[in-house]
């Protein structure tokens, strides 16, 4: 009697590569003329269950099941010990499936890692590939890829906060004067005490799974750095940063995109739109160039107004593109001052998202509104959406 020492390719779940328990080896078919002639893997296995000893499961990673091949070259990738436990014929073929468990107190494998440079292989079909373009600064990675043409990466500086605020923030507005904290001591969970939340109409603008429920309002208000609630307090959601692995990847229309690696739930915060802050005076001499300028603050205050210009200095959001249905709102969001001229632009989802959806907002331009010398400007709309008026402006 022979035994089996080792198996090759077996099916399990791919999203749980490094951990699955049970695995599933089907084994070579009987001869066509002779069913009982079972070729010897099959009795292998068979004689293993019996004499319960440990088989070395190896699997190939160039697929999900476990078959295939990477650039005509076998990827293999040692498992782990298992036992085979029971084994059944393949309803209307000659083979047999075989299960096998996993071996107590086995290391975990790092198969994933030859998956992930698998993965790495199949985006060389894309023309350029750039792994995280913050550089570290985000919480999650922030690849980009260009499947569409030869673009690399834009030239622009990445930034996790907005670049020459302090400038134009106003100094009498002190911590010390309880103009931009509160008194709450803990989480914030009585909104009734907390001096932010009265400005939110008496109530937090986030639930406790921090989905933003006030989207009316023309701003709202989150503890900020001055406050003495602690970091975990309900009403800091927006100040946190990406909560969503995001990634930017190139349209065939529109130039770059910004889409989801996971399922987004509505009303979660997505990201924020940085750059740079400079005067209206200076954001309408670049007309010419105001592909990345997001215009802020309270339309009703006498004081001069400001604009965001992502063209040098931004974040993942400066790639987010318009739609005539955007599945993102914006919502003006303060924390650590209390001037509504120079607010934080923060988006939000506006429905349930799925994966690897393109993420958009309206740019909310007016038609006909735009004018550089006397002369209408005209930029056609892209998008797709059912209910496109064709023009961005």
């Amino acid at each position: 009697m022979f035994i089996a020492s080792s198996v090759v390719s077996c099916r399990l779940n791919d999203d749980i590569l490094d951990d699955a328990e049970l695995v599933i080896s089907t084994g070579e078919q009987g001869n066509i003329i002779n069913n009982q002639n079972q070729p010897r893997e099959n009795l292998a296995l068979m004689y293993s269950l019996y004499a319960e000893n440990p088989v070395r499961v190896i699997i190939k990673l160039n697929s999900k099941n476990g078959s295939g091949s990477v650039n005509g070259g076998e990827k293999y990738c040692y498992f782990g010990l298992y036992k085979v436990v029971r084994f059944w014929k393949i309803i209307g073929k000659l083979g047999y499936n075989f299960l096998l468990v996993k071996s107590p107190d086995q290391k975990k494998v790092a198969c994933n890692d030859m998956r992930k440079r698998k993965k790495i292989i199949k985006r060389e079909k894309c023309l350029n590939y750039f792994e995280d373009i913050s550089h570290g600064k985000e919480d999650f990675h922030i690849p980009m890829l260009n499947c569409v043409d030869s673009e690399g990466v834009p030239n622009f500086r990445y930034v996790t906060q907005m670049v020459n605020l302090e400038r134009y923030k106003p100094k009498k507005y002190s911590p010390l004067k309880g103009n931009v904290r509160c008194e709450c001591v803990g989480n914030s969970s009585d909104s009734d005490k907390c001096s932010w939340a009265m400005k939110n109409r008496e109530k937090f603008p986030f639930n406790r799974n921090g989905i933003v429920e006030e989207t009316k309002k023309d701003m709202i208000y989150e503890c900020g750095h001055f406050c003495k609630c602690s970091s975990n307090c309900r009403n800091r959601v927006s100040q946190n940063g990406i909560k969503f692995p995001l990634e930017i990847f190139k349209t065939k229309k529109k130039g770059w995109g910004v889409r989801s690696k996971k399922k987004m739930p509505s009303g979660s915060f997505i990201c924020e739109y940085l750059g740079e802050i400079i005067e209206d005076e200076q954001a309408v001499k670049m007309i010419d160039n105001d592909e990345y300028l997001f215009n802020i603050g309270s339309t009703n205050h006498k004081d001069g107004m400001f604009t965001i210009d992502a063209s040098k200095y931004g974040n993942m959001a400066r790639f987010i593109n318009h739609s005539c249905s955007p599945n993102l709102f914006c919502l003006n969001v303060l924390f650590d001052h209390d001037d509504v001229r120079i607010p934080y632009i923060m988006l939000f989802a506006a429905e349930d998202i799925p994966q690897k959806t393109e993420l958009t907002y309206n740019y909310n331009y007016k038609i006909d509104q735009v004018v550089d010398n006397g002369v209408v400007k005209k930029k056609y709309c892209y998008c797709g959406a059912s209910n496109c008026i064709g023009r961005l402006y």
